[in-house]
């Protein structure tokens, strides 16, 4: 019986440590600079956007 409530105990836990690590990753962004559209882009001219964490570093997207 106490084996059995430590197991789902700490299994509750890493499951709302889990949730809150992927909520607070999905929710994040990062400014990019990326080329400016059209002729402007093509003479070097550059524009900045916000961009989820995940689309900026895909490699996040295993380790959730």
């Amino acid at each position: 019986l106490q084996a059995s409530f430590f197991l789902h105990s700490t299994a509750a836990g890493n499951a709302k440590s889990a949730a809150t690590l992927a909520a607070a990753v999905g929710s994040a962004t990062v400014t990019t600079t990326v080329p400016a559209a059209g002729i402007g882009g093509w003479f070097g001219m550059t524009t900045t956007t916000s961009v989820s964490l995940v689309s900026a570093q895909p490699w996040l997207v295993p380790v959730l």
